[in-house]
């Protein structure tokens, strides 16, 4: 081939494409289809190139050969150049094969000889080109792949068409991208001869928002808020070569979008759009203008704002497919058409433009909104109308236009009124960290404080600046709130929020005392107040952080703050009682109610706006997720946690979301990833001054250690952590992440220092046993059977591991389940009980092999290699285990197995579970062989 196929396409250019690289790995599966087609179908810069190549890859992975050709615009007059990127590698090879005319058409046609230039029959090309592919596909399965089809030169267009009509049985796919621009509709002729069913069309899709993200993070280096995020996705269309182009543009002023200038497109998109509209009549780019002003354009609209017949005058931008016109509703072929017809007014005209519609636009926020762009000097009565306008936006779930509206509003307040403006610069920060646009929000609250000298206004403006520290700098946002504190004068409802703000900030610092007393001092100022939704968060950090400290669930405290919650519409997420109360659903292992709960916070998250809740709620989903064994749901999860938190510069989540990233690779085993994360996030919350974090990432990097078997290294972790999360107040075992006291104590006992060990059982039965948690009697029971052994005490040993199991049953943990099962199987080789052992064993090596966590999978291995004796057999199995087990060796799926033995799905699991452990076999493959290497025994 004259260009070279890459033989990987970049990650970058995947991004947000994994349900068309899979419709493409299936389609190269089917061979049964063959010859097929499939067509990938887009705009310019949409991607197809990029899926084009994981095609190809896709093929060549599945055994294909693949002839490859990528012709350009300007190539289309020369002829057979497609022909001889395709066959011209392959014709050395195939040549003896073929006829002599067809071998000397081809020669000429592929510029090989030219003796037969000029003279050779189209017809015989087109033969010898199907004398080639039959040849070829004789061999192995082959793949005609060629990006943008559409520049196919007519030549080679008529020779591959007229083979492709004549492939009858062979397997030969074809892998064609086109521009949909360029096919209407239409089937491209290289698999025009095939049969409908034959010929699969993928259109290949606009980005969403966070592959978009993700995109410009990996290839630009660049990140940028929700709602400027949004704003580019919507100018670009989806279509990550505009939007590349756009992020440049946006980056270049600041990464922020300006409120009194159109979203920047640089020239070299201008210019893919600007000849379509300069050949338009003037009234026609008088109407489109005015239409791309506006939010929803319509043509009574139009008509309204001109006073002319829009239908007539529109009727050139719809022949030039610069519009559509769907009923009265107008819409632009592409968004950036709209931005570059107002990019090509004076400042002036827009204004003017806005004014006239301002005066036929009836809905509030609209009309406020054209009223402001119209304005060029302050206006109280616009001023207030856009304040008003900006409540119903928020109301509504869109903190982006609420913030808007009110810097607006605030720009246009008269001097004389200048705390008004200070109010309206607040209240326009809160909602633009309510939507992620994080460092707007710090410069609008950080000149609002440099201009008020006391008073509740600046009390609020430092209120809402440690909203934004706490992002970045958790020791800066204490100073904050204190100063606040001494300007909030005897205002309960400011001294409320001050004092909540100082309770998290405590916790975050590690000072639950402290916390403890600010949050009581919130409830005072909020039962002062009588307002219902801060006396609701107020009481229900009162809740948490008596939970936090050990003292368990005050269940009456909690009822009367999700009470007060149900009569209220609160704003935030984030620390609401239901908030709470899903945190505490997930410490005391009650996973089902807490998923429902924050699968519920999620979508109020989305459906109001509420960008700062979502990496929060996503970290818990998928420490859930971990918890119950999920670790690939956990990994998707976290990812969009943590793309969510770099997006709205929110470090606190950045650095919680790779404390649970660190978490699951280390269950994984995957110690360098799990590595990697630790140290960066521990730099990050020991930089931002989040002390909570530090604890977890210092956890997890003991049970790292502990996993690797290297005990000194992890008791070096644990002792110190110990101390300081005993001095910080926590006194909570069930915390996930917290959870390293059974760590601690397994790596004490594997040292010989069985009696700080014992001091450390003791501790955590005890707190088990007051506060009723699953996790510490189950794992307490673990670790005081290890010791026991330790000790040669057999009997308490072996009841120890007894009661663990037992008190497993409420903690619907797999990998807790498995450990625990590793050391009942332990404890019983080591009193010989080699029996029980090998089954307790292989059960735990079956739960660790299906989780995917190698490296206590390997442990486990080298239990069951110190037990003499031989291994199970199908002949072990009980008589249902053994119905079971030759059912799913026939192949049949779990559902099925059930309704053939008229017993639940959960049985059937509960049953193959058994079997795995008892055969020690990990998959329906390996349990297959098992069953027939015994010639049937145990077979229904």
């Amino acid at each position: 081939m004259r260009r070279q196929v890459r033989t990987l396409a970049t990650r970058a250019e995947l991004i947000g494409r994994d349900q068309e690289v899979a419709v493409l790995e299936q389609f190269f599966a089917a061979r049964d289809s063959l010859p097929s087609a499939i067509v990938l179908e887009g705009e310019a810069g949409i991607g197809k190139t990029a899926l084009w190549m994981a095609g190809v890859e896709a093929a060549e992975a599945a055994g294909y050969a693949v002839l490859a050709a990528r012709p350009a615009e300007a190539e289309t007059k020369l002829a057979h150049t497609v022909l001889r990127d395709l066959l011209g590698a392959s014709f050395a090879d195939v040549s003896p094969q073929l006829p002599r005319p067809q071998r000397q058409a081809l020669e000429a046609a592929l510029l090989i000889d030219d003796a037969g230039l000029g003279r050779t029959d189209p017809g015989a090309i087109g033969v010898a080109a199907l004398s080639m592919l039959r040849t070829l596909a004789s061999r192995r399965p082959i793949v005609v792949a060629v990006d943008d089809a559409q520049w196919i030169d007519a030549p080679s267009a008529s020779a591959l068409s007229f083979a492709a009509r004549r492939l009858d049985e062979l397997p030969v796919a074809l892998l064609l991208a086109v521009r949909s621009a360029e096919t209407e509709g239409a089937r491209p002729a290289l698999a025009a001869g095939l049969p409908d069913e034959r010929v699969y069309r993928e259109r290949v899709a606009p980005l969403s928002l966070g592959a978009l993200h993700t995109l410009i993070r990996l290839r630009l280096g660049m990140t940028f808020s929700r709602p400027a995020l949004a704003r580019l996705r919507e100018i670009s269309g989806g279509n990550p070569f505009y939007a590349l182009e756009l992020a440049r543009a946006l980056e270049r002023r600041g990464g922020v979008a300006s409120l009194d200038q159109e979203f920047p497109v640089p020239p070299s998109l201008r210019a893919l759009v600007e000849e379509r509209l300069d050949a338009l009549p003037e009234e026609t780019h008088e109407m489109l203008v005015h239409a791309a002003a506006l939010d929803q354009p319509s043509v009574p609209l139009l008509d309204a704002a001109l006073d002319a017949d829009a239908y007539a005058d529109l009727r050139p931008a719809v022949e030039a497919q610069v519009i559509e016109l769907d009923g009265e509703r107008i819409t632009f072929t592409h968004p950036l058409l709209a931005s570059v017809l107002l990019l090509g007014v004076s400042d002036r005209e827009r204004r003017r433009v806005h004014r006239g519609l301002a005066e036929v636009v009836h809905d509030p926020e609209g009309r406020a909104r054209h009223l402001a762009l119209a304005a060029d000097r302050p206006d109280g009565a616009v001023a207030e109308a856009l304040e008003r306008a900006g409540g119903l936006a928020r109301s509504r779930g869109a903190p982006d236009s609420a913030a808007e509206l009110l810097e607006h509003a605030r720009r246009l307040t008269p001097p004389d009124r200048s705390e008004d403006g200070r109010r309206r610069a607040v209240r326009a920060a809160e909602f633009h960290l309510e939507a992620g646009e994080t460092r707007r929000a710090e410069t609008l609250l950080e000149a609002t404080v440099a201009a008020s000298c006391s008073g509740p206004i600046r009390a609020d403006a430092l209120l809402r600046l440690s909203w934004v520290r706490g992002h970045t700098d958790n020791p800066a946002r204490v100073d904050l709130l204190t100063e606040a504190l001494q300007h909030a004068g005897e205002e309960p409802l400011i001294r409320a929020e001050i004092e909540d703000g100082l309770a998290w900030a405590s916790q975050m610092s590690g000072d639950l005392e402290a916390a403890a007393r600010h949050a009581r001092s919130a409830v005072s100022y909020a039962e002062e107040l009588g307002d219902p939704p801060i006396l609701a968060r107020a009481l229900a950090n009162v809740a948490l952080l008596e939970f936090l400290r050990g003292r368990g669930v005050d269940r009456p405290l909690l009822d009367r703050a999700l009470a007060l919650e149900a009569q209220s519409a609160g704003r935030r997420i984030i620390g609401e009682p239901s908030w709470v109360l899903a945190m505490l659903h997930m410490w005391t292992g009650q996973l089902d109610a807490a998923r429902t709960l924050l699968n519920a916070m999620h979508r109020r998250a989305a459906e109001a706006g509420d960008e700062a809740a979502i990496p929060f709620i996503l970290n818990y989903l998928s420490r859930l997720a971990w918890a119950e064994g999920d670790w690939a749901g956990a990994e998707r999860s976290i990812d969009e946690a943590i793309a969510a938190a770099l997006r709205n510069a929110q470090e606190p989540s950045h650095a919680f979301g790779l404390a649970t990233k660190a978490l699951v690779a280390a269950h994984r085993g995957d110690v360098d990833a799990a590595r990697e994360d630790i140290t960066e996030g521990l730099a990050l919350a020991t930089r931002t001054g989040m002390r909570p974090a530090a604890y977890e990432f210092r956890a997890i990097l003991g049970f790292v250690e502990l996993s690797l078997g290297d005990l000194e290294a992890a008791r070096a972790v644990f002792e110190p952590l110990h101390q300081d999360v005993a001095a910080a107040g926590f006194g909570e075992p069930g915390i996930i992440a917290f959870r390293f006291h059974a760590d601690e104590i397994e790596a004490l006992i594997g040292l010989g220092r069985l009696d700080r060990a014992e001091e450390l059982i003791e501790e955590l039965e005890r707190s088990g046993r007051r506060l009723d948690r699953a996790w510490a009697l189950a794992t307490a029971g673990r670790c005081r059977a290890l010791l026991s052994s330790a000790r040669g005490d057999m009997e308490r040993a072996l009841a120890s591991a007894d009661a663990a199991i037992r008190a497993h049953e409420r903690l619907p943990e797999p990998f807790e389940l498995g450990r625990t099962l590793l050391a009942h199987g332990t404890v019983q080789r080591r009193f010989r009980q080699n029996r029980a052992a090998r089954q307790s064993l292989e059960t735990a090596l079956a739960r660790f092999d299906a989780l995917g966590a190698p490296l206590w999978a390997d442990r486990a291995r080298a239990e069951l290699a110190r037990i003499g004796g031989r291994a199970a057999s199908p002949s072990d199995l009980t008589p249902a285990e053994a119905r079971v087990a030759a059912l799913v060796a026939e192949g049949r799926t779990n559902k099925e197995v059930a309704a053939k033995l008229f017993i639940s799905v959960h049985t059937v699991e509960a049953a193959l579970t058994r079997v795995y452990s008892k055969l020690g076999v990990r998959s329906r493959t390996e349990l297959a062989g098992k069953m027939a290497s015994v010639g049937g025994e145990g077979k229904v």
